[in-house]
């Protein structure tokens, strides 16, 4: 099944469950949604499941020649779908197949805790963007911010969301790449 995700945003995982802790108002205007974020960085946004990254993560000013920006933004929205379609199916081996064992540990607990056809999150928009850089150990971390709007229940309105992804992959450029943590961001 991970062969499906080999992609320049590839590999297992990354992580995403749909348990927004903050919903805003179904009113909230697109303008509002779509504010600049552009000084946020991987220290602040409430965290879900964590930030994953570690005290010692350093900031990375120039991308290796391997890291191709613009697929990888494009991707991570296909996986960002796929991971809250996993999530809404509580289809626990596919969200291994985008995640960090720990991320994934921490996730089977929450979904143990809910029951199929529970959640539905439909997608209404997205956008996507890097909002960091980092080397932590051996791994290379990029911060994918996505926002939009989203429906978490059927029959609801479409809200506004900001959330921060934290997706490694081995520094060098080799292996998968993998959600490491997910923060939401306050609106």
């Amino acid at each position: 099944r991970a062969g499906a995700h080999q992609t320049a945003y590839s590999g297992h995982s990354e992580q995403g469950p749909s348990s927004y802790d903050s919903t805003p108002s179904p009113h909230q205007t697109r303008e509002a949604a779509t504010m600049d974020y552009s000084s946020h960085t991987h220290q602040t946004g409430e965290s879900i499941i964590g930030s994953g990254l570690s005290d010692d993560a350093e900031p990375v000013l120039v991308k290796p020649d391997w890291f191709d920006e613009a697929r990888f933004v494009e991707d991570a929205k296909s996986h960002f779908v796929a991971v809250q379609n996993a999530w809404d199916a509580l289809d626990a081996k596919e969200l291994q197949d985008y995640c960090t064992p720990e991320l994934y540990n921490a996730l089977k607990v929450e979904m143990a805790q809910l029951q199929v056809g529970t959640n539905h999150t439909e997608v209404d928009e997205l956008n996507a963007d890097i909002a960091d850089l980092a080397i932590d150990g051996d791994y290379f971390i990029v911060s994918v911010r996505f926002s939009g709007f989203i429906k978490e229940d059927a029959d609801g309105f479409a809200h506004a969301f900001n959330e921060l992804w934290h997706i490694r992959r081995l520094a060098e450029g080799r292996g998968p790449w993998q959600i490491a943590g997910i923060q939401q961001n306050e609106l």
